[in-house]
């Protein structure tokens, strides 16, 4: 049921994006790269909206499947450990 919804919610989302290129003076294809990335990333913002809002912290993992520490289990930011100043 679910993997419907998905495949038809795609559809609706495409045919829009074909409606809107030439509204905005622009090809499907450029309307589909400039907004496509936008809607994947759209669910994560709201996620990070709702923890603000309710003042918590996102859940974090506590181990990668890889066995590798999480970065933000790090001490030092990435740009410190490259430099090697941290």
């Amino acid at each position: 049921m679910t993997l419907v919804v998905i495949f038809f919610a795609s559809q609706l989302f495409v045919k829009q994006l074909d409606a809107i290129g030439p509204m905005l003076g622009l090809s499907a294809a450029v309307t589909a790269l400039l907004l496509s990335p936008i809607a994947t990333e759209l669910p994560e913002i709201m996620n990070a909206v709702i923890w603000v809002r309710q003042g918590s912290d996102p859940p974090l993992p506590a181990r990668r499947p890889d066995g590798a520490e999480p970065a933000v289990h790090r001490r030092h930011p990435p740009s410190t450990a490259v430099c090697g100043c941290g």
